[in-house]
């Protein structure tokens, strides 16, 4: 799935692929890339999508992958290779008309064999479904005239990614942030922190505001932002935030979180092991736990 050319491709609707050069369109130049939140017990997460659609002022515009020939080719990636502040490109400066959007839709492949898949951690690969067909976030944005928007995606496997009887499935869990508007959380936790816990694993839980309650993924208004997993590669349980709209959050360490999207669980929080963090536009803010 390499060496792909991405172009743009007018599907439907109104004046949309307009070519009267006596126009006087205002347009704007849009760039998404796409980042993940990881999960601990899959090694890859392949997502192969067609192309993207969004919802703005002249009906639907659609934006299709291709290969060097300009012909229809998906994009496959791996969305475990772009978590933290790791993102890939998929669309670069395209030319819309300026305006309000109200959506963008993922046109994802999963008719065939090893288009969207997961492979775990004992090694079994699972074929994903995605029960709405595509990946849609309704979630408004703007394109200045004669200007540009810049955005990131960020497909949350810790909510996106559910098990069920009928096997694995992929849930339109995204959000949109604005790179202009956004910047990073980094740190560390102490090792002594797992130990004193009796902890395998520890979970970085972001919720929105400052001093803000602990809670579960459930779908509602308490749910956290993001999530990150504290990682030992070298001696230090590090782990990183990323593409959160600047403001104020709050941390807490879940100890050997067993968070199912679709249930309310009862997660084990760690007393005083909580942090107020001001995230700043386009700056790496640092936040160490410790004992």
């Amino acid at each position: 799935m390499k060496g792909f050319i991405a172009t743009a491709a007018c599907i439907v609707a109104l004046s949309a692929c307009n070519t009267d050069d006596s126009s006087q369109t205002e347009t704007g130049y849009l760039s998404l890339q796409m980042t993940d939140g990881a999960v601990t017990n899959a090694v890859a997460v392949y997502l192969t999508a067609s192309a993207i659609t969004l919802k703005g002022p002249d009906g639907q515009l659609t934006y299709t992958f291709t290969d060097e020939f300009g012909e229809p080719m998906p994009k496959q990636i791996d969305l475990l290779t772009l978590t933290g502040d790791s993102a890939e490109a998929f669309i670069e400066d395209w030319e819309v008309t300026a305006g309000e959007y109200q959506w963008l839709r993922l046109h994802s492949v999963t008719e065939g064999t090893m288009d969207t898949y997961v492979e775990l951690d004992d090694g079994s690969v699972h074929e994903l479904t995605i029960p709405s067909g595509d990946l849609k976030l309704v979630s408004g944005f703007t394109v200045p005239a004669n200007g540009s928007a810049d955005f990131t995606v960020d497909i949350d496997l810790n909510k996106a990614l559910v098990h069920s009887a009928s096997g694995y499935k992929l849930k339109p869990a995204m959000r949109l942030v604005d790179n202009a508007e956004a910047g990073h959380i980094a740190g560390s936790v102490d090792g002594n922190i797992y130990s004193a816990n009796e902890c395998t694993q520890i979970a970085v839980y972001a919720f929105a505001g400052s001093d803000t309650e602990a809670d579960d993924i459930f779908a509602e208004e308490t749910d956290p932002e993001l999530i990150a997993w504290a990682v030992n590669e070298t001696g230090d349980y590090d782990y990183q935030l990323g593409f959160l709209s600047a403001g104020a959050y709050t941390l807490h360490l879940a100890c050997d979180p067993e968070d199912d999207p679709e249930a309310d669980d009862e997660l084990n929080f760690i007393e005083g092991q909580s942090a107020n963090v001001t995230v700043i536009n386009g700056e790496t803010v640092l936040a160490d736990f410790n004992l």
